[in-house]
């Protein structure tokens, strides 16, 4: 079974000093699938949100900024 793969890189912002994103597709003899990974960087610490065959990148995208954000603000407070 051949499989190939695309990598692109998405624009996102977040709360944290760095964020990063992208989405990678893998084509198979079965299908196609998608994966969105938004990363960010604050400090020491790393987050990170995957979201598998969003229906919507952009959706996926803000969502994943969202979750992220949320996070860094509950460890704020910590």
């Amino acid at each position: 079974m051949a499989l190939t793969g695309a990598v692109e890189a998405l624009e996102a912002a977040s709360e944290a000093p760095a964020t990063q994103a992208y989405r990678a597709t893998i084509t198979r003899a079965d299908g196609q699938s998608e994966t969105v990974l938004v990363r960010a960087l604050s400090g020491t610490t790393s987050l990170s949100v995957t979201i598998f065959d969003p229906t919507d990148t952009a959706a996926a995208v803000a969502s994943a900024e969202e979750t992220i954000n949320a996070a860094l603000a509950e460890l704020e407070k910590k």
